[in-house]
């Protein structure tokens, strides 16, 4: 599922790959278009619902653009 960062056109948009909402660490887990992963963790100052407050749906043009844009990370097994 792809999602945008805020109600604008325009906005960035990146793949959700994990979402935990249990255990130590709650997070969301996303991928850029780029390959790039990051984690988006709860904290003691903001819960997940505060962290993807701004977060939308990505819409059907917005989810073409970015997996035409996608990319996979390159991976080192070495």
């Amino acid at each position: 599922m792809c999602v945008a960062y805020g109600p604008y056109s325009g906005a960035a948009v990146v793949r959700i790959t994990s979402v935990h909402r249990e255990g130590y660490n709650p997070s969301v887990g996303v991928e850029s278009s780029d390959g790039y992963a990051e984690g988006w963790y709860e904290s003691m100052f903001s819960s997940l619902d505060d962290i993807t407050a701004d977060w939308r749906p990505a819409t059907e043009e917005e989810t073409a653009k970015f997996e035409s844009r996608f990319r996979p990370a390159p991976q080192n097994w070495d």
